[in-house]
């Protein structure tokens, strides 16, 4: 009875995860400093692709196993659906401009 009457501090509990994320910036926009765009293309390149936890923009306070398999659910999809099933490009692999990659 004693804890629920009484309210912890603010800074008594820290959310942390003992899984290592963020570091790759994700954004829409070339400008922000991004890493990563939102196919899970690293910037500047055709055919580097990441959906780890490293997308995050901070630690999320939990096990980021689920956010990790939706995003590279995600992102397989996208390189599937650009590169054929048999992971050979459809077409040639090219840079796309970066108005088509913010539209996305």
């Amino acid at each position: 009875k004693r804890l629920a009457e009484t309210a912890p501090p603010a800074g008594a509990f820290r959310l942390a995860t003992a899984h290592p994320q963020g570091g790759n910036r994700m954004a829409a926009d070339a400008a922000s400093g991004r890493v990563v765009d939102l196919d899970f293309r690293v910037s500047g390149f055709d055919n580097v692709y990441v959906a780890d936890a490293s997308l995050f923009p901070s630690s999320i306070g939990m096990n980021p196993q689920w956010t990790i398999m939706a995003c590279s659910s995600l992102a397989a999809q996208g390189i599937a659906a650009e590169h054929g099933s048999s992971g050979r490009a459809a077409r040639p692999l090219r840079t796309r401009p970066e108005s088509a990659r913010a539209a996305t």
